[in-house]
């Protein structure tokens, strides 16, 4: 008796309403749309949406929903949406189209910021107030890109797939940083592969066997998992020390190196 009355006040946490993918059987065949129909409540989650804008919280919600109706619409055109996050169809376009579109905006917006910087890298005349710090971390960018082509041409792979790849890599850590400093979500993920991307644009015949499987190591190791990575950490605590006003360690922490 104890025991039911226990169990008959626990609120609700987890609902199914797979009846509804009747209804919509496109749409319940897209692709990541299986909490539409088995919602559940995490009061954890919820907790951390607090932390959020209202704008922010809302675009989360609903984004989910705007997928299902364009995935459904997709599909009952024809258009494919199965498939893994390491394949080339068309999600993983799709999703690599929207990080392109992203960086197309960050560049484009600070463009008179980042020329200027470019020219300060290569030491060309600049705006005196150009930050020093920006220009050595620009041509520390550059030395790192050529670096990690240099790498992944030294195991294997051809110049003109290794840039390609690290620059793919650089912009899903470049979308992500931003995103996460911009919204306060600390937890996303990509969903796509360089590889695959590349793979897809050129064709499997043009890569080959040995160049795939060099990219595939190179993009499991290094972005298989973004949302745990130390960039969009980083880049979220610097947006909150400027927010608030705080200045950031001049050193690295030793604990950040162990």
């Amino acid at each position: 008796m104890r025991g039911s009355l226990r169990t008959s006040f626990i609120s609700p946490t987890k609902f199914d309403f797979n009846p509804l993918r009747t209804l919509f059987p496109y749409a319940s065949l897209t692709p990541a749309t299986y909490g539409l129909f088995t919602p559940a409540l995490y009061p954890t989650v919820i907790a951390f949406a607090f932390f959020l804008t209202t704008s922010v919280s809302l675009s989360l919600g609903l984004s989910q929903f705007v997928w299902a109706a364009l995935g459904g619409l997709l599909l009952s055109n024809g258009i494919s949406m199965q498939g893994g996050w390491n394949e080339a169809n068309m999600q993983n376009m799709l999703m690599f189209g929207g990080y392109a579109g992203f960086a197309a905006i960050i560049i484009y917006v600070g463009r008179r910021h980042y020329w200027d910087v470019a020219k300060a890298a290569v030491g060309l005349p600049h705006k005196a107030e150009t930050p020093v710090y920006t220009v050595w971390a620009m041509r520390g960018l550059v030395v790192c890109i050529i670096g990690a082509a240099w790498i992944l041409k030294h195991i294997g792979l051809d110049w003109m797939l290794a840039l390609p790849i690290v620059a793919m890599i650089l912009l899903i850590f470049l979308v992500i940083s931003r995103a996460n400093a911009e919204t306060g979500s600390m937890f996303m993920q990509a969903n796509w592969l360089p590889m695959a991307i590349l793979t897809g644009l050129l064709g499997a015949d043009a890569v080959g066997p040995t160049a795939y499987i060099l990219m595939t190591m190179a993009s499991l190791m290094v972005v298989a998992d973004a949302r745990e990575a130390i960039l969009p950490f980083l880049t979220n605590a610097l947006e909150i020390s400027e927010r608030t006003g705080e200045t950031p360690p001049r050193k690295i922490p030793r604990d950040w190196l162990s």
